[in-house]
């Protein structure tokens, strides 16, 4: 069975086809084999940030290197993908989530969060994989001050994204999106679907 979410563009329909293409990321699978830790320690806790009951929280060592946990996922090269997820930063300086091409190890892009808080913020980012882009490498980051400090990330998700014939994803919605409203997943999609 096919999967797809419609988001509305300024000049046609945009939809996420097919199945997520993140392995275990809403968070609730036993252990983080999933993930492939660097300079941290990364395990799951109990909270709760939507329907879930865990969240991945990712320590830094005290020695001020920043902490990261990664996954590689297989793509297609020159091709639209959506990355949404949630992040919180409970005491870092800045917690972020960044897309390599895994190939060539180029920054496709980077969002982060700088300001402390209880409440996880949603992102959501539109880009095209390079040319030669076949793997694509989805961090998750913590960046250390200098002591021991935490961030936390739960339903990370990558769809395809089809606009249809003759659609330009340029003049589409915005493709950086944080918000520090908890509902602001749900009203953004039925704002962007038209619906009240």
């Amino acid at each position: 069975m096919t999967i797809a979410r419609r988001w509305q563009t300024r000049v046609g329909i945009a939809l996420e086809v097919g199945a997520d293409l993140v392995t275990d990321g809403n968070m609730e699978a036993v252990g983080v084999a999933n993930w492939t830790a660097s300079a941290g320690t990364a395990t799951k806790v109990a909270e709760a940030r939507n329907n879930g009951a865990q969240t991945l929280n990712l320590v830094t060592p005290a020695s001020g290197t920043m902490a990261r946990v990664s996954q590689t996922i297989v793509v297609t090269a020159q091709t639209r993908y959506r990355l949404a997820g949630w992040l919180r930063n409970v005491d870092a300086t800045k917690v972020s989530i960044s897309a390599y091409d895994a190939t060539g190890s180029v920054l496709i892009f980077e969002t982060e969060k700088q300001e402390t808080g209880t409440s996880f913020v949603f992102f959501t980012r539109e880009f095209t994989t390079p040319a030669s882009c076949i793997s694509l490498r989805i961090d998750l980051n913590v960046h250390n001050p200098g002591t021991a400090v935490n961030g936390r990330f739960d339903d990370v998700t990558l769809h395809k994204v089809d606009y249809g014939t003759g659609v330009n994803p340029g003049l589409g919605i915005p493709v950086d999106e944080v918000s520090e409203n908890p509902t602001y997943e749900v009203n953004l999609d039925k704002a962007l679907r038209g619906v009240a």
